[in-house]
């Protein structure tokens, strides 16, 4: 047995992380609308998050990518939809993943790039790793209005890791 962390532990700490933060969204919808960046709010932001863990996910199962205008987020629950499906095609991923064939190097396609060759263990690191990152820059946005989250963002306090 390896020893360090899992990617099944990984995501069920984005899993506790995303569902913490869905919460906090639906009592306070009016915080997506603050500026994420000179051209995104923090709802479009919570988009990219999503569909780029989503997109990974459809990836690694070798199904085509959705194109942006597909995702439906008119509001929070439906924004947030699209986290559960990405975290369900992650699992189902996982599920059937073995270490051999999470090691082998694939080609996989990009709406930006084209293509790009990696490991699935690379892809699934950078989903995860792409959302922990942008997840404390939306803490530090709602810090820097004023807001605060009602939750602690630190790994040391989740249920999701023993």
């Amino acid at each position: 047995m390896a020893v360090g962390i899992s990617f099944e532990e990984l995501l069920r700490y984005e899993e506790e992380q995303t569902e913490l933060w869905h919460n906090f969204f639906r009592k306070r919808s009016h915080l997506l609308k603050l500026e994420a960046s000179a051209t995104d709010d923090l709802g479009g932001l919570l988009l990219h998050i999503f569909t780029a863990e989503y997109r990974s996910a459809e990836r690694l199962l070798g199904e085509p990518m959705t194109p942006n205008s597909e995702f439906k987020h008119g509001d929070v629950d439906a924004l947030f939809a699209i986290a559960g499906d990405a975290h369900r095609k992650l699992r189902e991923y996982l599920s059937r993943a073995t270490e051999a064939s999470i090691a082998a190097p694939r080609t996989f396609p990009s709406h930006t790039l084209g293509e790009f060759t990696a490991t699935p263990r690379k892809l699934l690191t950078h989903a995860l790793v792409h959302s922990f990152r942008h997840w404390a820059q939306v803490a530090r946005i709602l810090r820097e209005n004023g807001q605060r989250a009602d939750f602690s963002h630190d790994v040391i306090f989740s249920k999701a890791i023993t």
